[in-house]
């Protein structure tokens, strides 16, 4: 306590460069957030992995099995993979739109594995699939991919809507040009459509006339030949089945057999289907996309200045002549919501400050209440620190942290302010620099025990951030404990010479009233 009183009698004797430094190195740390990378969820290391792999359409559900056998005997040499489990295609009671040619893999590793240990493991996995051509596949824990799954899938989304396919497919690629001219343009591309092979019959109507066949005939064979046509149903066990009509295998797995399937005219004359119709293999589209009702396209960019680029692209979007009549376009993507979710907790941050100083009002006057503000700021020093050696990222745990730095630091400040008053209500005059060096030097054991004691409790979370179930936690408490620690420092030494600067000259103390 000697010490503290004689550095701080010191300080409070020339107190403008512990100022200045302490006003440019609170600039400093506010201002570098806004160069941090709001990313609310952080990925995630639990002790699975999980590999979504889409092959080709055509690829047919055994080839697909096969990849699946020789990929999870490779992965499981792998040091630190214990099981694997392979889902292809879709559950029949789902609502998934994909089809056979999906295929999802779950890495069980080994538990006890370090959060670097997993990425390393991931990254093995990433090679493994590398090495299969055909198969673009996307790689995260499982609480990251089962996120991803219900997100966008690009950081900028630009979705067009309408009703007809060659119009959209046009207004993707005019789109997708003039995004890409966009200041901070990247990787701007239209999302692929996935295409397969197609057996198209063209039906000869001069021909359907003279065998006495009608388009409804042909049709009506195909579908029962190729979908199945119910003609009964019979009762098991509790349960309905149908009983449907099919062509004969030899006929459905060979598409150039399909020309022979046989019609039957009214009249009673057979026909073979290439007789009346031009049967031939081509390409077509696998799904169409639709949403609300209308068919859509996407086209997907990862800019380098997000918000530059989407603050160009919302304007690009309604330039006349780029989008057909009766289309319109909606801009999305991983950007934008994770940027409304990080507003939405600023916005929350600012309410609850805000809450704070409405019940301050209530005890403190106008310059205590901002001295008190000041005092907070102190803490943002160490949060700064603490974010850039997390990497830079404000996580949903940092904004907790902060929001728990801002209370702590407040109750710091408040306290010494209560000790002025001690010292200084009974004469109603501004507290001279030996009652402040005396209420700051009463404050410094229950300041250092309450920074010791979080420190303890926090410290053991906070030197294993990334660990599994503490992606969250950790970073939050880091926080905690660097910005708890220079705002220690602030108050100690710092705050009691802004005091000083502060009421200096007044001719009443504005400190806490007591009621």
């Amino acid at each position: 306590k000697d010490w503290h009183a004689h550095a701080l009698a010191r300080i409070i004797a020339r107190p403008g460069a512990v100022l200045l430094a302490a006003a440019l190195l609170t600039t400093v740390s506010v201002g570098s957030f806004a160069f941090s990378r709001p990313d609310l969820l952080p990925r995630v290391s639990d002790g699975h992995v999980v590999a979504v792999a889409d092959a080709p359409p055509s690829l047919s559900l055994d080839a697909l099995r096969v990849y699946g056998v020789d990929l999870a005997a490779a992965a499981r040499r792998i040091e630190g993979v214990r099981s694997v489990t392979e889902t292809i295609g879709r559950d029949v009671t789902g609502n998934d739109s994909w089809g056979p040619e999906h295929a999802s893999f779950d890495f069980d590793l080994a538990p006890g594995l370090s959060p670097d240990r997993q990425r390393r493991i991931m990254a093995e996995l990433q090679g493994l699939f590398a090495g299969r051509p055909g198969l673009h596949t996307r790689l995260a824990s499982r609480f990251d991919s089962r996120q991803s799954a219900t997100s966008a899938t690009a950081p900028v989304e630009v979705a067009i809507y309408g009703t007809d396919l060659d119009q959209l497919d046009a207004a993707a690629e005019r789109m997708a040009g003039a995004l890409g001219r966009l200041p901070g343009a990247n990787d701007v591309q239209v999302r692929d459509e996935a295409r397969g092979p197609v057996l198209r019959v063209d039906l000869n109507f001069p021909r359907l006339a003279l065998y006495g066949l009608s388009a409804a005939d042909v049709l009506d064979t195909v579908q029962a030949a190729f979908a199945g046509q119910r003609v009964a149903q019979i009762y098991q066990n509790g349960r309905t089945i149908d009983l449907a009509v099919t062509a004969q295998d030899k006929l459905r797995q060979d598409p150039e057999a399909a020309g022979d399937l046989l019609l039957r005219s009214s009249s009673g004359v057979s026909v073979p289907l290439k007789t009346v119709a031009n049967v031939y293999l081509t390409d077509g589209r696998v799904a169409i996309r639709h949403d609300g009702g209308l068919r859509r396209r996407i086209v997907t960019a990862n800019p380098t200045t997000p918000m530059t680029f989407i603050s160009a692209a919302r304007k690009t979007v309604s330039t006349p002549g780029l989008l057909p009549p009766g289309a319109f376009a909606e801009i999305g993507g991983t950007q934008l919501t994770t940027r409304s979710a990080a507003a939405d907790l600023l916005l929350n941050f600012g309410l609850a400050t805000l809450l704070v100083i409405l019940m301050l009002r209530f005890t403190l006057s106008t310059s205590s209440i901002v001295l008190t503000l000041i005092s907070s700021l102190f803490s943002v020093i160490g949060a700064a620190v603490a974010v850039r050696l997390l990497g830079g990222v404000l996580s949903a745990g940092i904004y907790a942290g902060l929001i728990a730095l801002l209370g702590l630091s407040l109750r710091t400040a408040i306290l010494l302010f209560d000790r002025l008053e001690d010292l200084s209500l009974s004469s109603g005059q501004p507290p001279t620099a030996s009652e402040i060096i005396a209420a700051a030097r009463h404050r410094v054991a229950p300041m250092l025990i309450s920074l010791m004691l979080i420190t303890l409790g926090l410290a053991p979370v906070a030197l294993q951030t990334g660990a599994e179930g503490l992606d969250i936690l950790g970073p939050m408490a880091g926080v905690i404990i660097c910005g708890l620690f220079t705002g220690t420092l602030g108050n100690l030494f710092v705050l009691p010479a802004v005091i000083r600067l502060a009421w200096r000259g007044t001719t009443r103390a504005p400190v806490l009233h007591r009621h």
